[in-house]
């Protein structure tokens, strides 16, 4: 049906854009004829109006000037010249039909003469009644002539005179010197002088009318059937109660025009031309309504609309049929591209056009073979990917109920979305319980310190996108401490928003175990080594207190009374026992497991001179030198000294294992990052590491030495305690020997994961 409507607007939009420039200049050309003609019957009617008013004026002057004027001037004219005239002026009346009687009144007003067409009228010579007439007339100037509406008795109707509508011609009268002597009055019936005025054009209809000056009325077309209430109130009923004063004052304004007013009627208004002699202002209006003058062009767009109509069902049905034949293939070729889409089979399509259609059904049905032909197996592919698929998520659903650790799923909101088995074995909280609750409500911090860590984890998450074995310890559900590692994975989308994290929580309890016997074991290595070189030490002060004591025990048998030799025998005795005990004191100290410490400040230099002091023997007995270099204003670090000073004891050891004999072994001190970190350095005049090795000195069980010396655990505790303070170490083997093992902390470590019983 669209494509019908597109051809009929195809077909007729053109004849329409001609139909509708055409009918516009036509209504426009009907109308403005339409408007002339109306304005051709104002002209008529003035023209008729003016000469009717002109013919009666003429007649009056003739009888003033002729007939009743000398009368009127010189009083001794005889009854035969009264009678001469008054036949003079009944001829005249009979040849000027409008006119209905002549009155002459003198100077006082009083009637001399009143003759009607059809006779004299009875009116007693010097007979009062005229006053009016005269004082109209004595204002006029000498040749001026007044029209004005009066009434007069008309034919008896029920026994009763009607008044007549009728007009009053006013021409003063002068005497030889020029006084006013009386006025001749003729008086003519409105109907008579004023019928050509109902004459219009065809179907117009309307209103015309006559007003003087003042706008009272001289004639109303309308308002004629009824002079009575016209005349009765001649003063109240003027043009001003037709129309706006607006309206009013254009049409008495003395100016020809015409105006639309609120009513939709258009008003034509012209004044009346009667001459010099005139000395009043008349004016001649018609009102037609806007509907009589459009009625034609109406006439005219019906008839046009109709044809339209015609023509438009006519084009409209060839469209549908034109439509019909040429989208029928169209919509064959639709319905089998619905039923490819919906998976059917097509059928081939029966489209016998001989043109472009039926070449691109055929080639639709090719096409349509081969999609199936591609669906067919891409259904297989499909379904074989699905088995892959639905075995693959039943692998990973295991993996993720069956897995040891804790795996949590979080949204963008850090709210529980995914709670396996190992979670729930590890925190006690079922998974209907933890899913869609906040994961600080279900991880929630075991101290302040862990909450502290928390905060600083999530930034670091949003800084690196993961956090990789972070230690902290949170507290289950029965409120028990569970130290844990914690790895944390930023899930984003393709823009970069957050989408969430995955966490793998895993119990570290049983590995933070097996660190601490790790790390017993590495110091009670390093005892080992420290014990065979004190074991000189220890024999030497020995040595002497036996040698001391055979002496005392000398003296006392053969020297009675040495108290002196005795006494200074007894110092000696003091002095190295005081000596033996700073020895164990220092070794008990250094084996001693506090799990109690407490992070606190480190002084690193004193820490180094301590541990020097009780390495120095040790590497002396390999013929090796212990040097000690601190730079001026080593700050001190938050931290655990004991993790620290095993830390500085197991590079020491290491260095002098690589360091073959007479050569030195060297611990140094020195600021750091700007004053914010401290770097320890060790360094040795060793062989170096071999490249290939050096990414694995740090990896548990991995060692250098020869069989059966070291653990290859002493430089992974060493790494775990300091990434535990937040620094770092690295190795460094200049290509002219020796190795360097730098170690930085920094003084106030932010997120450090400190265990006291870790590093003992």
């Amino acid at each position: 049906m669209k494509l019908a409507i597109a051809f009929a607007i195809v077909a007729l939009g053109p004849l329409a854009v001609v139909s509708a420039i055409g009918a516009r200049e036509t209504v426009r050309q009907i109308e403005a004829k339409a408007r002339a003609a109306a304005q051709h019957d104002l002209e008529m009617t003035e023209t008729q109006t003016a000469q009717a008013l002109n013919s009666a004026q003429n007649h009056i002057e003739l009888i003033a000037q002729v007939v009743l004027g000398p009368i009127l001037v010189d009083d001794r004219h005889s009854e035969r010249a009264l009678a001469e005239a008054e036949w003079v002026v009944q001829s005249l009346l009979a040849t000027e039909r409008s006119l209905y009687q002549v009155k002459l009144i003198d100077a006082a007003g009083r009637y001399r003469l009143i003759m009607r067409a059809s006779g004299l009228a009875g009116t007693t010579p010097d007979a009062e009644g005229g006053e009016y007439y005269a004082w109209r007339a004595r204002a006029l100037k000498p040749g001026q002539q007044l029209v004005f509406a009066v009434e007069v008795a008309g034919p008896e109707q029920d026994g009763k005179e009607r008044p007549v509508p009728a007009v009053a011609i006013v021409l003063p009268l002068s005497g030889s010197t020029g006084e006013f002597v009386g006025v001749v009055v003729g008086e003519a019936y409105a109907s008579s002088l004023f019928s050509h005025m109902d004459n219009t054009s065809p179907g117009f209809g309307g209103v015309t009318g006559l007003v003087d000056a003042d706008g009272r009325f001289l004639f109303h077309s309308i308002r004629k059937r009824d002079w009575t209430t016209l005349l009765a109130a001649r003063d109240q009923v003027t043009v001003r109660s037709d129309f706006r004063e607006a309206d009013a004052k254009a049409i008495v304004s003395g100016r020809s025009g015409s105006l639309v007013t609120a009513d939709e009627e258009l008003v034509s208004f012209r004044p009346l031309s009667l001459g010099a002699a005139f000395g009043g202002k008349l004016f001649l209006y018609r009102v037609v309504p806007l509907a009589a003058l459009t009625a034609p062009a109406r006439a005219f767009l019906l008839s046009v609309l109709v044809a339209a109509a015609l023509v438009t069902l006519l084009v409209l049905g060839l469209a549908i049929v034109a439509a019909d034949q040429f989208t029928r293939p169209i919509f064959l070729i639709r319905d089998a591209a619905w039923q490819l889409a919906r998976g059917d089979t097509v059928r081939p399509l029966n489209v016998t056009t001989n043109d472009e259609f039926e070449e691109l059904a055929r080639d639709f049905t090719a096409v349509a073979d081969r999609v199936a032909a591609h669906r067919a197996q891409r259904e297989e592919f499909i379904a074989e990917r699905s088995r892959v698929l639905e075995q693959t998520h039943a692998e990973l659903t295991d993996i993720l109920e069956h897995s040891a650790d804790g795996i949590v799923g979080l949204d963008a909101h850090r709210v529980v979305r995914i709670w396996n088995h190992g979670a729930e074995r590890l925190f006690g909280y079922p998974s209907a319980l933890a899913i869609g609750q906040p994961v600080d409500r279900v991880l929630r911090p075991a101290s302040e310190r862990a909450e502290r860590e928390r905060g600083e984890l999530q930034r670091e998450l949003m800084r690196d996108g993961a956090v990789v074995n972070f230690l902290t310890e949170v507290l289950a559900r029965d409120e028990s401490t569970i130290q844990i590692s914690l790895t944390e994975t930023l899930i984003t989308a393709s823009d970069g928003r957050p989408l969430g994290s995955s966490l793998i929580v895993r119990d570290n309890r049983f590995q933070s175990r097996l660190d601490d016997q790790m790390r017993r074991s590495e110091r009670l290595a390093a005892i080992s080594v420290m014990a065979a070189g004190l074991a000189h030490e220890i024999n030497n002060p020995l040595a002497i207190i036996g040698n001391r004591i055979e002496c005392i025990q000398r003296d006392l048998r053969d020297k009675p009374g040495s108290d002196a030799t005795l006494a200074a025998d007894i110092d000696v005795l003091q002095q190295h026992v005081s000596r033996l005990r700073e020895l164990t004191s220092s070794l008990l100290r250094f084996a001693r497991d506090d799990e109690r410490a407490d992070a606190r400040p480190v002084a690193l230099a004193a820490l180094a001179e301590g541990t020097v002091a009780l390495l120095r023997r040790t590497l002396a007995t390999r013929r090796l030198r212990l040097d000690l270099v601190v730079d001026p204003g080593v700050p001190s670090v938050l931290g655990y000294d004991q993790a620290i000073e095993t830390v500085i004891v197991n590079l020491l050891l290491n260095a002098a294992d690589a360091t073959p004999a007479g050569g030195t072994v060297t611990l140094a001190l020195r600021r750091g990052d700007g004053g914010e970190a401290a770097e320890i350095e060790v360094r040795d005049t060793g062989p170096g590491i071999a490249p290939a090795l050096r990414e694995r000195v740090f990896e548990p069980f991995f060692t250098t030495k020869a069989t059966g010396h070291g653990t290859g655990l002493g430089l992974t505790v060493c790494r775990s305690i300091v990434d535990g303070h937040g620094g770092s170490i690295r190795v460094e083997c200049p290509g002219d020997g020796g190795c360097r093992f730098i170690v930085t902390l920094p003084v106030h470590p932010l997120g450090a994961t400190w265990t006291a019983h870790a590093y003992s």
